[in-house]
């Protein structure tokens, strides 16, 4: 992913949920903290079922 691909004011751009799932310890938050050191518009959220 190239820092270029970020959205700007003249172009729209479609939200895409991105699903991070693995098992404890299998680098989840790894890949969250280098996405959004990349990309400004990059969100997090967690969610969890029992």
């Amino acid at each position: 992913m190239t820092p270029d691909a970020a959205p700007t004011a003249d172009r729209a751009v479609d939200p895409v949920p991105v699903i991070l799932s693995s098992p404890s310890g299998g680098g989840k938050t790894t890949i969250r903290r280098e996405l959004q050191a990349l990309r400004a518009d990059v969100g997090y959220s967690v969610s969890v079922t029992t």
